[in-house]
């Protein structure tokens, strides 16, 4: 049972990636890789079965199993590095919130989208201490907080030119977000992070209003996260 939300694998990924390419890559993060995925396949079907009654069995069955891989695959870089029991313990209350909206039937309000950020941007972090072997820095607070902004973002693009297309107060609250996450960043003396996020400023006050297919969308966001990511690592440089 593969999950459907396709702009989630970018979240999944890309921050650990990132993580990983500042931090060092080591053997270990294979089997964290691996079971960084296996969890998240895991809580699609977890989350499904809240919902409903209908075939719960099933989706217990997939979440079960995914779990078991997940955890099996997880121990080892937790062997390794103690310390990432934090980012579980981060996790827990994020997860809650998602298992609230899937109760509730309403997994496509902004909360539970900012949860599902907020979650895995995790990877970032988690990847970037199995490299260093070190804590939690400085530097590693800033590669989730760099990325749940990011993704933030995405989501306020991604509903002005979908489900909110013609909601211009959302429209007005997504330039609002664009322009206020470079301009603090830059304000703050992160001059080269807040160059990362121009590329989605331009993109949120331009593209909306225009008649483009959801893949289109899609595709726009994928080369501009990976122009975000380039941009990332060269200011962490």
């Amino acid at each position: 049972m593969i999950p459907k939300q396709h702009g989630a694998w970018g979240m999944l990924f890309v921050p650990f990636v990132a993580g990983a390419s500042l931090g060092g890559w080591q053997i270990w993060h294979l089997p964290a890789l691996a079971g960084w995925l296996l969890l998240y396949l895991a809580i699609y079907p977890l989350l499904l079965a809240l919902k409903t009654k209908r075939r719960r069995h099933m989706y217990l069955r997939w979440a079960g199993g995914y779990a078991v891989g997940a955890i099996a695959l997880l121990a080892v870089p937790l062997a390794v590095r103690p310390q990432l029991f934090l980012c579980g313990v981060v996790m827990l209350p994020l997860f809650a919130v998602n298992m609230w909206y899937a109760r509730r039937n309403d997994e496509r309000a902004f909360g539970n989208d900012s949860a599902a950020v907020a979650a895995l941007c995790l990877g970032g972090p988690t990847a970037y201490v199995i490299g260093t072997g070190g804590s939690y820095d400085q530097r590693a607070f800033m590669l989730w907080f760099i990325f749940v902004l990011f993704f933030l973002g995405s989501i306020f693009f991604v509903k002005t030119m979908i489900r909110k297309r013609d909601n211009r107060v959302f429209r007005l609250l997504s330039w609002v977000y664009h322009i206020t996450v470079p301009l603090t960043l830059a304000t703050a003396g992160f001059v080269f992070l807040a160059i990362a996020y121009v590329p989605s400023l331009v993109r949120a006050l331009v593209m909306p209003g225009r008649e483009l297919s959801i893949k289109t969308v899609g595709l726009t966001e994928t080369a501009n996260l990976l122009l975000f990511v380039g941009l990332v690592l060269l200011a962490f440089r």
